[in-house]
């Protein structure tokens, strides 16, 4: 979950740091981050996803070993 996360702040970041320093005249490189930033922003969700998955099954395990 960290690397992911990291990559979502690192990307956008970049992005921020590029334009501060060349405006739009890197904006393709511009673009290039934000994309990455948005890729690393999707794994964070999908390991969200699933270790709400994995939750759930826990919880449906632990009811049936209840009843």
């Amino acid at each position: 979950m960290e690397a992911p996360h990291f990559g979502v702040h690192d990307s956008f970041k970049s992005a921020l740091e590029v334009f501060k320093e060349y405006g739009m005249q890197k904006g393709s490189q511009i673009v290039d981050f934000i994309k990455q930033g948005e890729i690393a922003s999707d794994n964070v969700v999908w390991v969200l996803d699933s270790l709400l998955k994995e939750k759930i099954a826990e919880r449906k395990n632990e009811n049936k070993m209840a009843v």
